[in-house]
């Protein structure tokens, strides 16, 4: 039932010419240029900590920059489905509420997180060779990164459904969803990249891995049954 659901959304995402700009913005084009700003910013006068310092604190803000795409999704997603009407066939289907968010979840997890992965593909090859950088691409801060940016993607797409749940336009779905995820995303990046630049990376590995594992757990159990299929179906 969930790979039902995954292959209608992203059949549906292909279609959406706006998507796949902003996949390529932020996936080709971002690092990039990041890239190109971290190899001018650099003079022969910086330090090997000045380097590694910049080069993480970049690396960081990719990760972050994506997360537009799954904001806008998720916030367009269900509130989509009520303007064009396609909502209440699907929920007449013997599909249980778990599978239909989790599809639906999915469906905009997997091209964000491509995107992220892309990006910083990207970037580290785009910079691999410049002097003293390659010091700060340690496994640990790539750990950090990835639980970072898996819990917090998971976090951006839970809070969009439930906007989106109780908020009926595209528009104010929108609005209100960006009303609340802008501190978050501020917040976590600048936090984050603080962090890696400050911190021991032992320290905040021990702090993301266990926070991305709960926001996690909590988005694929918790969330879910927020969702009433009979409330659902009334609003049309």
């Amino acid at each position: 039932m969930i790979g039902m659901i995954l292959r209608r959304e992203l059949s549906d995402l292909r279609s959406q010419r706006a998507m796949v700009v902003m996949i390529f913005v932020f996936g080709v084009l971002l690092p990039v240029a990041a890239a190109w700003y971290l190899g001018s910013a650099l003079t022969a006068d910086s330090t090997l900590d000045e380097s590694i310092y910049m080069w993480r604190a970049v690396a960081v803000l990719m990760c972050f920059m994506p997360s537009f795409l799954p904001a806008a999704l998720s916030a367009t997603n269900l509130a989509g489905e009520f303007e064009m009407r396609t909502l209440v066939p699907l929920l007449a289907t013997p599909i249980s509420n778990r599978a239909l968010f989790l599809g639906k979840m999915f469906s905009i997890l997997l091209p964000a997180l491509s995107v992220v992965l892309l990006s910083q593909m990207i970037f580290y090859i785009a910079t691999h060779n410049v002097e003293q950088l390659t010091d700060g691409a340690s496994w640990r801060f790539y750990a950090i990164l990835a639980t970072a940016t898996i819990g917090y993607y998971f976090l951006v797409v839970a809070i969009g459904f439930m906007v989106a749940y109780k908020v009926r336009e595209i528009r104010n779905s929108q609005q209100y969803g960006a009303l609340i995820m802008m501190p978050i995303m501020l917040g976590s990046m600048v936090g984050l990249g603080y962090s890696v630049v400050k911190l021991n990376l032992d320290h905040i590995l021990y702090v993301t891995l266990p926070l991305c594992i709960i926001i996690v757990i909590l988005a694929i159990t918790l969330v879910p049954t927020l969702w009433n299929r009979s409330k659902l179906a009334e609003r049309f």
